[in-house]
């Protein structure tokens, strides 16, 4: 990587993190021959440097470095991760404001687009907060087939703490049912992972 090049990766960093919210891509779009992976590692080499000064952006920078690259550098792919991402983010804070049938639509928005990028960790979050939805208003049965859902794209991500979310609120769900036996072993598949990765806080 010569210097003239870490240049134009450095000025293109700080362009995205002084543009304002929605304008990532079509500054992206100005500069195709910089997309790649090597700008995703400067990226992140940027933002441990920013993160031991302190610098709030660090987090963001992170971040968005992970989201260019889940999307493979394409930048269509990466708009539309990006509304994604906002859709989700949208419908939880309406579920957290118990706005169900605001949050089931974002939601369902957020799981289409998911879904037309392939983006899998998007998929899983979305059915895992569309199960939520279900849980809380007790549909026990659509909220159990949702979380299998998540579970199961979760398991082959190897997403381990996702994992044991999903066996907890599974072994809730036959709590609530009366399952005592199923709920029992559920949880036990929630504790056995939330002890492997030392989460104290799950584990109690």
């Amino acid at each position: 990587m010569d210097e003239q090049r870490i240049e134009a990766y450095l000025s293109l960093i700080q362009e995205l993190l002084n543009c304002a919210s929605g304008e990532e891509v079509p500054r992206l779009s100005n500069y195709p021959e910089l997309i790649g992976a090597e700008l995703v590692q400067v990226m992140r080499a940027f933002a441990e440097m920013m993160a031991q000064q302190g610098q709030g952006n660090a987090g963001w920078l992170r971040n968005f470095a992970g989201k260019i690259e889940a999307v493979n550098y394409e930048l269509p792919r990466l708009e539309t991760k990006l509304v994604a991402d906002a859709l989700l983010q949208q419908g939880f804070q309406q579920y957290q404001q118990s706005q169900y049938p605001q949050a089931w639509e974002s939601l369902q928005q957020s799981l289409a687009l998911y879904q037309e990028i392939e983006d899998k960790a998007g998929i899983a979050s979305s059915l895992g907060q569309l199960g939520s939805v279900q849980r809380n208003r007790g549909n026990w049965d659509e909220a159990e087939r949702l979380y299998q859902q998540c579970l199961a794209i979760e398991t082959e991500l190897g997403d381990r703490s996702g994992m044991a979310t999903s066996w907890g609120v599974l072994g809730d769900i036959q709590r609530n049912r009366g399952n005592w036996d199923e709920a029992e072993r559920l949880y036990q598949q929630c504790l056995a992972i939330e002890t492997e990765l030392g989460d104290r806080s799950g584990m109690a």
